[in-house]
């Protein structure tokens, strides 16, 4: 049985392997001329759909940030609870200062980190790669990094964002197979999930007077860990490769889907630099975590909060079966 140090260490050593072998691929390939057409009309109907795609990815975000802001705007939550502790109220509530000075441990030091490698790489990639979709506005970024320097940072935050993926795919399986499988279940949708949207729509629009009860993850930050893992892990790091070395992929893809698989990598950027927007609101700007949610970098969350926002999860953990 593998200890969980030891799947970290074999993760991080095939991460490192695969990565180096992909850049000694490309190194070695030839790079010919005007692979990528200049334009083409043969796709536009495909370009089409990318924007419609996107269009409603973003309205449909924008959307979701209202219904979060006005479940969070009634929800009076631990930031009250705080607040009473410090003016010395408790004795209207059934929470001792033991409870409030608690804490629960939420997330792993290999979560810790992932989500920093992450995080840096994602705001990279964003501060290189959008200014390139609006020059006429945000050109003057890429004059200040310079466009060669640009495009190394781009490539280089790329490469991190794909490492984490390739990473936390490994670890995964291992932890799977060798320690529990829990460490995925978590992240599951499932139709509880469904219904904890349809609760919190609800509980927004007065129909509901509670709110849904979440386990580890409810169902929006399952949104967030499976929106960076498809569109940022997936969609944008395989297209990406395939604008950085399109020759390695002439051969089984033609030239003039090309230009759609650009659409593609920018047009998913857009979408998800709103869908990062939403998160940062979500974890750092609601009223109950303003100016900062600190939980992500030291791993633990006070034990109150927890059993506000997630108290099933928190039941699961110390045991109660009530």
């Amino acid at each position: 049985m593998m200890r969980k140090k030891e799947i970290g260490m074999i993760s991080l050593a095939l991460t490192i392997l695969i990565i180096f072998s992909i850049l000694q691929f490309i190194n070695f390939q030839s790079s010919p001329e005007n692979i990528i057409p200049d334009g083409t009309g043969e796709m536009i109907w495909v370009n089409n759909i990318i924007e419609i795609v996107v269009a409603i990815g973003v309205i449909s975000l924008f959307l979701i940030t209202i219904v979060i802001h006005r479940k969070f705007t009634k929800f009076e939550g631990y930031h009250q609870v705080v607040d009473e502790k410090y003016n010395g109220s408790l004795q209207d509530n059934n929470i001792s200062e033991t409870d409030i000075g608690q804490l629960i441990e939420r997330f792993s030091p290999v979560q810790i980190i992932v989500h920093a490698v992450t995080a840096i790489s994602i705001l990279t990639l964003y501060v290189t790669g959008i200014p390139l979709l609006y020059p006429e506005h945000l050109g003057w970024i890429t004059d200040i990094i310079v466009l060669s320097r640009n495009m190394f940072l781009h490539r280089l935050a790329g490469l991190g964002l794909l490492s984490v993926a390739i990473y936390y795919l490994i670890y995964s399986a291992l932890h799977i197979k060798y320690v529990k499988r829990d460490f995925i279940t978590n992240i599951i949708p499932t139709s509880n999930d469904i219904k904890g949207a349809i609760s919190d729509l609800l509980y927004v629009l007065g129909k509901k007077a509670t709110r849904y009860e979440s386990r580890k993850f409810n169902w929006l930050e399952k949104i967030d860990i499976f929106s960076v893992a498809l569109f940022d892990g997936l969609i944008m790091c395989s297209s990406g490769l395939i604008i950085w070395a399109p020759w390695l992929f002439s051969s089984f893809i033609p030239s003039s889907y090309l230009i759609s698989i650009n659409v593609l990598h920018g047009g998913f950027a857009v979408l998800s630099l709103c869908g990062i927007l939403l998160h940062f609101y979500v974890v750092h700007l609601t009223l109950h975590r303003f100016p900062m949610d600190f939980s992500i970098f030291t791993g633990t969350v006070p034990l109150q909060e927890a059993q506000e926002e997630y108290p099933l999860w928190v039941k699961e953990v110390s045991g109660d079966k009530s």
